[in-house]
């Protein structure tokens, strides 16, 4: 009771091998990273904008109001650090800008850095959306625990 001699095991039968892609330079996956950054970055702003929203609406209904001079000073920090990559080069000459721009490129290539961005961008949208989730769950913004009603 064994099987035919004439057969052959399905591993063993051969399929037709699909050509591979071709393989991405370093520059096209560069480009990629560098796009897929922007639209993590885009999704981030617009993630806080929202949490924003619901944290003002939650402390609305719970009665808590921001201190004038906390929002002062968070309003300076956000305008004092945004997220503008050409702000920093408005006051700089055609030739400080090339010399800023290669710099920046040399430390991008070394480093690496776009990869761990993009994963530090992903980490901040789901623990934005977690919280958000939360809020809209119990309806107050807490501690940083969840509680369940």
């Amino acid at each position: 009771m064994g099987r035919a001699k004439n057969t052959t095991l399905p591993a063993v039968k051969t399929t037709p091998t699909k050509a591979l892609p071709p393989k991405k330079t370093h520059a096209q996956r560069q480009k990629e990273l560098e796009a897929r950054i922007t639209r993590l970055q885009g999704k981030l702003e617009q993630l806080r904008a929202a949490l924003k929203v619901l944290v003002e609406a939650a402390q609305k209904r719970s009665g808590v109001a921001k201190n004038s001079a906390e929002q002062a000073a968070i309003d300076k920090y956000q305008s004092s650090h945004s997220s503008d990559p050409t702000s920093k080069y408005e006051k700089m000459t055609q030739k400080q800008k090339d010399a800023a721009a290669k710099a920046v490129e040399k430390y991008r290539d070394k480093n690496k850095v776009l990869e761990d961005q993009a994963t530090d961008l992903n980490k901040k949208i789901k623990a934005i959306r977690d919280r958000i989730k939360r809020i809209q769950k119990t309806g107050s913004v807490g501690a940083s625990t969840s509680t369940t009603r």
